[in-house]
């Protein structure tokens, strides 16, 4: 089969084309010109530049699609800042909307990442499941209103123009191959570095970028599913994130025991992050829409992924201890 992955060089992506690989399909991948990530990729893999806000650049790498060819759309922007930056709606939502119209236009069928972030929030203590009901005004914060418009824009499309889509929402993605310094892999530097004082309390709901992958994949090769996927792994603390980094690694590590409540982070901390950002335009590891984030339901049931996708998220240690042997082998930590 041949598959256009656009954000092939990023986090999910990479994965995502790997296995494509593996398995013996054709993988034209949408790289954005300069990008170095592109060197990373498999040299099967054939590579179109342009960009993804650009509809004449979208339309161009969709030109050679032949009959039964499918789109994965991984390519995003992940913003942890309260706030909307006009690129992150450029990208997730423009950018999405141009893929969109290309498939429904060549007939294409579309794999579209979103995130659980686009789903409304339900109240503590209830289980989050799959729907069709997405808008901005249902979600907190900047990317997450983002996600939900976009998302919003791709069944309007599967409802109203014919469109043969299936919709994947992963949760917080982590695990080996993070080619950029995210948050999670800036707290593991910090705690196997001995800079980091203490933990916050709060955690979310977390996944093997490898598990997603394979997820992925087997929406790929069931043709004949459609509709919305959670790919969900387990609920872990900070506290219980941080153990787990403890116990699987050989390193003399401190037992951080301190978990210091959200709001002190809320109200002292981020701010200071805030100036450190304005300067030097690094990602903080506390933002207010992060410090939410470790307080919010994070619930998300994937019995759905389960029993039509064969999704088994692998358990969690294996997970942080293949990270930090990746992170050792790269010379991070």
């Amino acid at each position: 089969m041949r598959y256009y992955v656009t954000g092939a060089t990023g986090f999910l992506g990479l994965h995502v084309v790997n296995d494509l690989i593996k398995q013996g399909d054709e993988v034209i991948a949408f790289v954005m010109p300069g990008d170095k990530g592109a060197e990373f990729l498999p040299a099967e893999v054939k590579i179109i530049y342009g960009d993804i806000t650009s509809k004449e650049d979208v339309n161009n790498f969709l030109s050679s699609s032949g009959e039964g060819s499918t789109v994965i759309h991984c390519a995003g922007m992940i913003s942890l800042l309260w706030g909307i930056k006009p690129l992150v709606i450029k990208v997730n939502v423009e950018g999405t909307k141009n893929i969109v119209d290309a498939c429904v236009k060549q007939n294409m069928r579309l794999i579209y990442i979103s995130s659980v972030h686009s789903i409304p929030e339900k109240p503590k203590g209830q289980s989050i499941e799959e729907t069709c009901c997405f808008s901005p005004k249902l979600v907190v914060g900047g990317y997450a209103k983002t996600k939900a418009e976009a998302t919003a824009y791709v069944i309007d499309a599967v409802v109203n123009n014919g469109l043969n889509a299936g919709i994947i929402f992963p949760s917080g993605i982590i695990g080996p191959r993070a080619l950029t310094n995210n948050s999670i892999t800036h707290m593991m530097k910090l705690y196997m570095g001995g800079k980091l004082p203490a933990g916050v309390k709060g955690g979310y709901n977390f996944v093997d970028v490898r598990d997603v992958s394979s997820a992925i994949v087997s929406l790929c090769n069931k043709r004949d599913k459609q509709g919305c996927y959670i790919i969900g792994g387990y609920y872990v603390s900070i506290e219980e994130f941080l153990s787990a980094i403890h116990r699987n690694t050989d390193r003399q590590l401190k037992k951080l025991n301190i978990m210091v409540p959200r709001w002190p982070i809320y109200l002292f901390v981020v701010p200071i992050y805030a100036v450190k950002y304005f300067i030097t335009k690094e990602t903080p590891i506390y933002t207010r829409y992060s410090i939410y984030s470790l307080g919010s339901n994070s619930n998300f049931i994937s019995d759905k992924a389960k029993r039509e996708l064969d999704f088994h998220p692998r358990p969690f240690d294996e997970t942080i201890r293949d990270t930090i042997l990746w992170m050792e082998e790269k010379g991070i930590v």
